[in-house]
């Protein structure tokens, strides 16, 4: 893929995201063989050199020209600056590659549920859970609603579901499946194996939050 072609790409993907009033920042642009590299912001903003409102909390985006996926980093996603940015994503992109020689369709872009197949070493695999400070939501009711407040598992209840038959499934959000924690699940070359797993893409299920209404579904934990 070209610069033009990535830029064409990226201002597509501008417009349908954000609108015609949005486009890449010209100064912004940082590129490689691999990667095009750019922020966004409003016409206006830009034409004035931001001396008028323009959007807030937008950081990086990485268009990767070998696929032409795009990765769209919020401005706390990364460290400061554009090349900052793009060598953190070189390493998750090398990650992502990794995992792929166990699950060929895996795509960072997409939330996976892990399925722990088999322990082989639980005390190494719990703290490594800890680690990755994992949400779960057990749904609750209170002033006729259904509240779903993510809470962060502590190692009892890691070590409790750790506990359960095989396989024990972690999905809530796909955070488990993250391309970091996964890459660290998979136990890269010259690291002890902690356990086996397969992986799944994870769907976000719409639920009704009237408990009038509710199935069972919409009142089981989401882990």
């Amino acid at each position: 893929m070209t610069s033009q072609e990535a830029k064409e790409i990226a201002e597509r993907w501008i417009i349908d995201l954000h609108g015609p009033e949005c486009a890449i920042v010209p100064q912004s642009i940082i590129e490689d063989d691999s990667y095009f590299v750019f922020q966004l912001n409003t016409k206006r903003y830009i034409e004035t050199g931001g001396d008028c409102l323009g959007l807030l909390g937008g950081g990086p985006t990485v268009l990767d020209k070998r696929d032409g996926r795009i990765f769209p980093y919020g401005s706390g996603s990364c460290m400061a600056t554009m090349e900052s940015c793009l060598e953190e994503h070189k390493m998750r992109a090398e990650r992502e590659s990794v995992i792929r020689r166990s699950f060929p369709d895996y795509d960072m872009l997409r939330p996976c549920r892990v399925f722990l197949r088999k322990i082989l070493d639980q005390r190494r695999l719990l703290e490594l859970l800890e680690s990755f400070e994992l949400p779960y939501v057990i749904p609750e009711i209170e002033t006729n609603t259904i509240w779903r407040v993510p809470k962060q598992y502590d190692k009892k209840l890691l070590r409790k579901r750790l506990s359960e038959p095989v396989p024990i499934v972690f999905g809530y959000a796909g955070a488990i499946g993250s391309v970091n924690n996964l890459y660290q699940l998979l136990a890269p070359e010259g690291h002890r194996k902690l356990c086996e797993i397969s992986i799944e893409d994870y769907h976000l299920q719409k639920k009704t939050n009237d408990p009038s209404k509710a199935k069972h579904e919409d009142l089981e934990p989401e882990w």
